[in-house]
């Protein structure tokens, strides 16, 4: 018979001198609290997150839809009223490729603004890679496949000079950006002392950068395809999720365990690569570079993806608004000039239009996050 344990219970075992107390391989009560607590609270953030992306990717869709219809009925107004010279084809293709080099820089800048940051130095960037490119194939007898390479990557060294500065300065990116918008066009000025590049190129290169496939030309291939590649990464990639989350609430997103700085300098670099891009474009349909080219292209850039309804504090937006919101400021700006309305009045309505549709955007995303 055994003899019974200490307090009366069976199976304990009675401690001998000598032994020591076992280790406890359970976390203590108040730790495990505390980690269970914090892995509920990460995880309450991603569902109220994935709810509110949801319900913001409804307003995105239902206001593609209203900006798609908007522009249509641009169409047919200017159409009609316009006459024939806003109906002929070259005044219309001459309107796309306008909306086209638009639409690439602004697919760049809708990343950073979704991010929560913006690039004010897009068109400088976009005249100096014309400015590069013309003089490695004019004064320097660069292959210009070669040229366009080395172009594309003088704009991610901006974008990454960009990110990088914003990031360790802690400086607002509306700042930085505006010094290097400065400076790159200061630059652009002294490599050519103020006067355009020209140059003869017949080859490949023009024709794939400035030439036609039958009756379409090549800058709305190129451009529809940055437009698909860009709105599917941004919404369906693990990418363009942080790039949401990033915008959306950034101390969430550093919870949840993303590297927002890193999202935020690809964001940059890409915005320097497309401005690049679009210069090359360009300079493969007119043979020129010039130090004043883009001048105010950031202004058109910013406003086309405000009125594609990406939110100007992060978080929300699309790449298909940001191509659609581009194609109405192009269709006001050609249908009023056939009008016979001022420039100035085009500027009018392009600010009205501006405000318009960032006070709808407010009100609209009032209501869904409440």
């Amino acid at each position: 018979m055994e003899p019974p344990t200490i307090g009366g219970s069976t199976g304990q075992h009675r401690p001998e001198p000598g032994d020591r107390p076992a280790r406890s391989s359970s976390v203590s009560p108040s730790a495990n609290a505390h980690g269970v607590g914090h892995e509920s609270t990460v995880q309450g953030v991603a569902h109220r997150t994935e709810q509110l992306r949801a319900r913001m990717d409804v307003l995105l869709r239902s206001r593609e839809l209203a900006l798609l219809v908007m522009a249509v009925l641009l169409f047919v107004v200017f159409a009609v009223l316009g006459g024939e010279n806003f109906r002929d084809a070259e005044n219309l293709l001459g309107a796309a490729r306008q909306t086209i080099i638009v639409v690439i820089i602004a697919v760049g800048m809708t990343y950073l603004l979704i991010a929560g940051e913006i690039d004010l130095s897009v068109g400088a960037n976009f005249a100096l890679a014309t400015i590069l490119l013309a003089m490695m194939i004019d004064y320097f007898g660069w292959n210009p496949f070669m040229a366009a390479g080395a172009a594309l990557a003088a704009g991610a060294l901006v974008g990454l000079v960009n990110g990088i500065g914003v990031i360790l300065t802690r400086m607002p990116s509306l700042i930085f950006t505006l010094a290097m918008m400065f400076m790159l066009k200061s630059i652009a000025l002294l490599l050519t002392g103020g006067f355009p590049i020209n140059f003869q190129e017949q080859s490949w290169f023009t024709k794939v950068t400035g030439g036609y496939i039958g009756p379409i030309s090549v800058h709305l291939l190129w451009g529809a395809l940055i437009v698909a590649v860009g709105a599917w990464i941004l919404a369906k990639s693990r990418f363009g999720y942080h790039v949401y989350a990033t915008g959306g609430n950034v101390l969430a997103a550093k919870r949840a365990g993303i590297n927002t700085n890193q999202v935020k300098i690809i964001c940059f670099v890409l915005s320097g690569v497309l401005s690049s891009f679009a210069g090359v474009l360009l300079i493969g349909l007119i043979q020129s570079g010039n130090p004043n080219t883009g001048t105010g292209y950031e202004l058109a850039v910013i406003a086309a993806v405000v009125i594609g309804g990406t939110n100007l504090f992060g978080g929300a937006g699309s790449v298909v608004g940001t191509a659609i919101g581009a194609a109405i400021l192009t269709l006001i700006a050609n249908g009023l000039i056939h009008l016979g309305v001022s420039l100035f009045a085009e500027h009018l309505v392009t600010g009205l239009i501006i405000i318009t549709a960032v006070v709808v955007d407010i009100q609209l995303r009032k209501r869904i996050v409440q």
